[in-house]
């Protein structure tokens, strides 16, 4: 069973960068719940966050935010600190999308913190802060974390993703 939620996941991710987002939502949907039959926190986190994608997708912003708080508390309540990294990220950018810019900047700071203190390269959510930092008018704080993240998209060679970069440092300046 735990497999057959890997496999439902792993699905849905493929359908959703494919483009077919009502099969991504079946499998992960599916995904989400064997996690949970299992009592696999991590594995349901990361399978509620990815619907979260897929329903933000959907234009269904309500239902991307609830898919993405469920995954924070199952990670948080699990320990599993990138996966909580994850879903703080994911959460900010659907709560930036609708105008909550607060607490948006707040989940993504944490998530940023979450990130250094792990180890793991967080050039996304630099790009994700600086996008809400310009959002909110704060333009210099804004062009410093999109340079950061910039230089660190170089450093990993994260090419497609330093073209969006630029073009939100563009906005920017």
């Amino acid at each position: 069973r735990p497999g057959q939620a890997l496999a439902l996941r792993q699905l849905g991710i493929l359908a959703w960068l494919t483009g077919d987002l009502r099969a991504a939502a079946v499998s992960l949907t599916r995904a989400a719940a064997l996690y949970g039959e299992v009592a696999d926190q991590p594995g349901q986190a990361y399978a509620l966050d990815q619907l979260g994608v897929v329903r933000q997708w959907e234009g269904e912003y309500a239902a991307s935010a609830a898919c993405r708080q469920q995954a924070l508390t199952l990670a948080g309540t699990s320990g599993d600190r990138l996966a909580e990294a994850a879903a703080l990220h994911h959460l900010g950018l659907i709560q930036g999308l609708t105008g909550q810019w607060a607490a948006a900047t707040t989940g993504v700071k944490q998530a940023l913190a979450l990130m250094r203190e792990l180890g793991h390269p967080e050039f996304d959510m630099l790009h994700t802060l600086g996008c809400l930092q310009r959002e909110t008018g704060d333009y210099q704080a804004a062009a410093a974390s999109l340079e950061q993240a910039l230089d660190m998209m170089r450093e990993f060679g994260e090419r497609p993703f330093q073209g969006t970069a630029l073009d939100d440092l563009g906005r920017v300046q």
